[in-house]
């Protein structure tokens, strides 16, 4: 019998490295906006502190978690990654009006 060398193809690229660096950088700006300042929504009122911070961290997260998962299988795609994204932000957005609607009616 041949013997037959298997070499391990990584799939790791730059996009996925990249898109895990962008997540780290999301994570520790979400750290120092969350820990530094409080972020006002312009859009609803300025009494109302929007979470810049917190929402960071978890984009971020998201954004690592992606990439690990995506790397991992080979199946990194932007168009997937930006549709994800987009629903991702506006999932965010509803619960944060909702809440806010409920905090200011006080149900």
């Amino acid at each position: 019998m041949a013997n037959i060398e298997q070499q391990s193809v990584s799939t790791w690229t730059s996009k996925t490295f990249s898109l895990a660096a962008a997540g780290v950088i999301q994570v520790t700006a979400g750290i120092y906006l969350g820990a530094r300042y409080t972020i006002t929504a312009p859009f609803i009122d300025a009494g109302c502190p929007f979470p810049l911070g917190i929402w960071l961290m978890i984009q971020g997260s998201l954004d690592i978690v992606w990439a690990i998962r995506t790397g991992l299988s080979g199946t990194f795609s932007w168009t997937v990654y930006f549709i994800f994204d987009i629903l991702f932000i506006v999932l965010f957005s509803i619960v944060y009006v909702l809440g806010y609607v409920v905090l200011r009616l006080r149900l």
